[in-house]
């Protein structure tokens, strides 16, 4: 996979999960993720979307 390929999957799948959180009860658990629910998950990734920019 190229970093291109890369970049466009990473966004797409971002995009897709962005939709899905958006229109999602934010207190719903994360079974992949004990204890987590949506709204805890959705932070994560955005700390790490924000950490992996810098």
């Amino acid at each position: 996979m190229t970093a291109v390929d890369y970049t466009s999957a990473y966004l797409d799948q971002t995009r897709e999960f962005g939709d899905l959180i958006r229109n999602a009860d934010q207190s719903t658990p994360v079974p992949s993720c004990p204890g987590w629910n949506l709204g805890q998950l959705f932070r994560h990734v955005g700390r790490g979307d924000r950490w992996r920019r810098r």
